[in-house]
């Protein structure tokens, strides 16, 4: 899962350079617009329940992003260098990695 993330996310980049070309000469963040782009690419694999900010149980925290696939529930928190992504339970990512693009 680690991996296509990261190959998501890089095809994202890559599809829409001049956008982000744009958004880094400006020093403006783009973490907003990442989540649904990723969100729509998630949906085309194949993955389901894709929400952007899904709220933590029991807490006012959101991910910025969760989805499932075959009884397995993900969410992502993306950060404008690197992502975090784990099996989501309860109130806390279960397993995380932390990438940077």
């Amino acid at each position: 899962m680690d991996q296509l993330i990261g190959q998501l996310i890089t095809e994202i980049i890559l599809e829409n350079s001049k956008v982000i070309s744009i958004a880094v000469k400006s020093r403006n963040k783009f973490e907003g617009w990442l989540k649904f782009e990723l969100a729509s690419k998630l949906e085309e694999q194949g993955f389901t329940d894709v929400f952007v900010e899904t709220s933590y149980e029991m807490r006012k925290d959101r991910y910025d992003l969760s989805f499932s696939k075959e009884n397995d529930f993900y969410c992502v928190e993306l950060k404008n260098t690197k992502y975090k992504l784990g099996y989501c339970w309860g109130e806390k990512l279960q397993k995380t990695y932390n990438k940077e693009f």
